[in-house]
């Protein structure tokens, strides 16, 4: 019996997870749906020590890399094709049982990037091609065994990538193409935060926040000397669309709270597209999810409680959705992911507790998805639905609890035809 899936990788044999196995211990897992033995164990990682799961599944071309604890070698690296045979440790890094420790895995130009500890250069940049010989440091940002701490690795336009990393007192931004000769671009000190890097077209945005006065500040490069945009009391989600960057923010100058903004990557052009809630209480937009031309999220307007909003970047075309659940609560929708023109999210369903939905863009389209749905809990001890949707073959795998029998994973057979189809749990 597979329990509590962890994070979902949608990988070329099928989906990858890490699980329970009802014995107390935690192992690699495949799915590819509820068809009879559809999901597969993969590879069993110490069952007497729980906190020792595979952690960061990243897909890499066909194979997915992962983090992993072994006694003999701590954590390090591993990769797998989705069967046991093919499971494996990269390199030990740092020889012997400390383990290197690898993390912020990210898949560019074909090849795996990560941050990892090793004795002599501390944390730094390196990359890997799935085998032991072709897996080396890039580049050491910052001498000494303390290292620089890569950081929020991101994609960058004309095949470049950003990340940040901590040079003394400073937190910096740096561009590069894969190898050695990373070119900072920025820097804040270490009462600032800089991250939420986000790239829109060729350009990339990114916010830096002060501990002082809690300000935060939006920036754009282009891989050049980046440019302040807006100044905001806060923010909170970035997501684009059609070329450009959409926030959950509010500003020190206007009295509307937090409410949905955009940027077209200039001052004059990062403004509020509309006070959903009128008044200095904020509606809080939050969980963006792009379906088409238009952002999904979910909003409070005071009225409606939080529901299902839509926007296409104007006033005019912003608007609630659809009022799942009647009242001043709200169905509260959450976790909104896109696949092949549908959307899927989490809500309130009146007599149902949350359960998942499915739309297709349309509010006739929108319905619950009928199997899996979650006791009416006390705010004492409250299980809901968790995790992201995940398009795996022919099915949508996603995670939600099961009455008594505790948080599941279930696969949704996806033929974008018609009614939701019942969603059932894959086949052990």
């Amino acid at each position: 019996m597979v329990l509590d899936p962890g994070e979902l990788v949608r990988a070329e044999s099928g989906l990858i997870f890490s699980a329970y196995n009802g014995k107390g211990g935690l192992d690699l897992w495949k799915s590819i749906g509820p068809e009879r033995a559809g999901t597969l164990r993969v590879k069993d990682f110490t069952p007497l020590l729980a906190d020792l799961s595979p952690l960061e599944p990243t897909r890499v071309g066909t194979r997915v890399f992962f983090t992993a604890e072994a006694p003999e070698h701590g954590r390090e690296l591993w990769v797998t094709d989705g069967t046991p045979e093919g499971t494996r440790e990269v390199k030990d890094l740092w020889p012997g049982p400390i383990g290197s420790f690898p993390q912020s895995l990210f898949e560019f130009n074909g090849l795996l990037y990560f941050s990892a500890v090793d004795e002599k250069n501390g944390q730094e940049l390196w990359r890997s091609d799935g085998t032991a010989e072709g897996t080396f440091l890039v580049e050491d940002l910052e001498p000494g065994v303390e290292g620089s701490s890569p950081q929020s690795l991101t994609l960058g336009g004309g095949g470049s990538l950003y990340f940040v990393v901590e040079r003394g007192s400073y937190r910096v931004l740096m561009w590069s193409n894969g190898e050695a000769g990373a070119v900072e671009l920025f820097r804040v000190d270490e009462m600032n935060t800089l991250e939420s890097l986000t790239l829109v077209g060729r350009r990339l945005f990114f916010l830096t926040a002060s501990m002082h006065d809690h300000m935060t500040e939006l920036w754009m490069t282009d891989g050049g000397q980046p440019v302040l945009l807006k100044m905001f009391s806060e923010v909170h989600e970035l997501a684009t669309m059609g070329g450009r960057l959409y926030l959950s923010a509010s500003s020190m100058e206007d009295p509307a709270g937090v409410e949905l903004w955009r940027s077209d990557g200039t001052a004059a052009g990062t403004l509020r597209v509309k006070d959903l809630r009128l008044g200095a209480e904020a509606s809080m937009p939050q969980s963006f999810t792009v379906l088409g031309r238009r952002i999904f999220f979910s909003a409070d307007d005071g009225v409606h409680g939080r529901e299902l909003w839509v926007s296409d970047g104007t006033a005019a075309g912003t608007q609630l959705f659809e009022d799942l659940l009647v009242g001043e609560m709200g169905s509260s929708p959450e976790v909104l992911t896109a696949i092949q023109g549908h959307l899927f999210f989490y809500a309130n369903k009146e007599g149902s507790g949350r359960t998942p939905w499915m739309s297709d863009g349309t509010m006739e389209g929108t319905l619950p998805i009928e199997g899996p749905t979650a006791e009416a809990h006390t705010s004492e001890m409250q299980a809901l639905p968790s995790g992201e949707f995940m398009r795996s073959g022919w099915n949508v795998f996603f995670t939600a609890e099961d009455g008594p029998r505790g948080q599941k994973l279930w696969a949704l057979p996806f033929r974008p035809a018609g009614r939701c189809p019942i969603a059932t749990p894959p086949a052990p």
